[in-house]
């Protein structure tokens, strides 16, 4: 379906989850930016498990998996096509909370950096700063996980640190840094 807003709501996860089930879809392939691809992922969520959007974002559990979902990212920057959040925005209640949950990682992600060329500037500039502060975040925040117990090293001494520790098996039960799934894959293009 079309027409996800930038600020996705809980009414358009809904509208989704309706249009998947009345055309008897069995997997959903989200693209776009993060709102289209967050918006896909709790669709097929609230698809298998019933109910409306608003109830997963104050407390009801994904139970059951979701249908499976292909996230192609067309910006750079949310990450949404690798993580187990949908961020959505409950308008009666005017907060944006997440429906999180491990089954709600796509099963592929198809990421095209061309897909990526036709963005506007501004947007590409936007998606960009995103990132950008996404990997900010925990050099500048209270120490609450491994990864933010390290801010003192450089992005690129950590990158290479951490994969070198899983590479000789010497990460420890205490880190939390995010390994996808077994069945994730992720398809990229030159």
């Amino acid at each position: 379906f079309e027409g996800v807003e930038a600020d996705r709501c809980t009414e358009t996860v809904d509208r989704g989850t309706r249009e998947a089930l009345a055309a008897g879809c069995d997997m959903v392939v989200a693209v776009g930016g993060g709102s289209a691809l967050d918006a896909g992922k709790a669709s097929a969520g609230v698809a298998t498990n019933g109910g409306p959007a608003r109830e997963y974002l104050h407390g009801k559990e994904i139970e059951r998996p979701p249908l499976p979902c292909v996230a192609v990212p067309t910006t750079a920057g949310t990450g949404s096509e690798v993580t187990k959040n949908a961020v959505i925005t409950d308008r009666a209640e005017g907060v944006k909370r997440s429906i999180r949950h491990r089954l709600l990682i796509p099963a592929a992600a198809v990421v095209d950096p061309e897909l990526t060329y036709t963005l506007p500037p501004a947007v590409t500039a936007a998606t960009g700063m995103d990132a950008l502060a996404q990997l900010i975040e925990p050099y500048v925040s209270r120490p609450v996980s491994y990864t933010h117990l390290r801010a003192h090293e450089t992005p690129e001494h950590l990158v290479c640190r951490l994969l070198l520790e899983k590479k000789n098996n010497n990460h420890t039960p205490h880190q939390h840094y995010h390994t996808p799934p077994q069945h994730y894959h992720t398809i990229t293009t030159n």
